[in-house]
């Protein structure tokens, strides 16, 4: 496995929230040519592409998706969407947020579903061909009460912190799902387990249950 990390924190730093929000087009258009050139120069399979990103980055991979099959009028294989963000996305088309349209399999949890004025970051509706929403969705167990501000957004440590403890969980959760646990729905669909290991079978709205304390199972 060949493990690429894309860093655009100048792209994605504060304090401006909406050109952040904005900067994800042109990254992902980046990343998208990216895949092509490791396609035609490595001979990688677009259909062995997983890609995996929180909050903007989610979205960011989207448009990824989008202009390799501009490209190449191929599919990348899987996108795993770590609670997008919401506002500037939630209420316009799925041009311009992450989708199913996205690639093969798009995989979708969301920890933050709750509106902006309520401190919720992350985006609320259905946009994955499955869309996970562990404990509800919503303020997730063991985290403080969360406080208003966008500037958390694009500052991972201060979601750490307690500004966005909900919105920064689900990047446990999908590293935990990996070697440690099994986040399962209530009804025991194996096939439908939250995280790296679900099955692209799988379909629809799942609400599994975590714990507190990591990690989280």
């Amino acid at each position: 496995m060949n493990v690429v990390a894309v860093d655009w924190q100048q792209g994605a730093k504060g304090p401006n929230y909406y050109q952040a929000a904005a900067n994800t087009r042109m990254v992902g258009s980046m990343v998208g040519r990216l895949i092509q050139d490791m396609h035609v120069f490595a001979h990688a399979a677009y259909g062995n592409f997983h890609l995996i990103g929180h909050s903007l980055g989610a979205h960011l991979l989207g448009y990824a998706g989008q202009e390799v099959f501009r490209l190449t009028n191929q599919k990348v294989g899987r996108i795993s969407g770590l609670d997008p963000a919401g506002p500037a996305f939630e209420k316009y088309s799925s041009f311009v947020r992450i989708d199913s349209s996205d690639a093969q399999f798009v995989d979708i949890i969301h920890t933050d579903a709750e509106p902006l004025i309520s401190a919720g970051f992350g985006i609320r509706i259905s946009v994955g061909h499955v869309d996970f929403y562990p404990n509800g969705g919503v303020h997730q167990p063991g985290c403080p009460e969360e406080r208003f501000g966008l500037l958390s957004m694009v500052n991972f440590n201060a979601e750490k912190e307690g500004g966005a403890c909900s919105h920064a969980r689900v990047v446990d959760l999908f590293t935990n799902s990996i070697n440690r646990c099994r986040y399962n729905p209530p009804d025991g669909n194996t096939a439908c387990t939250m995280g790296y290991h679900v099955s692209k079978s799988c379909r629809g709205d799942h609400r599994p249950i975590t714990t507190s304390r990591a990690p989280f199972c």
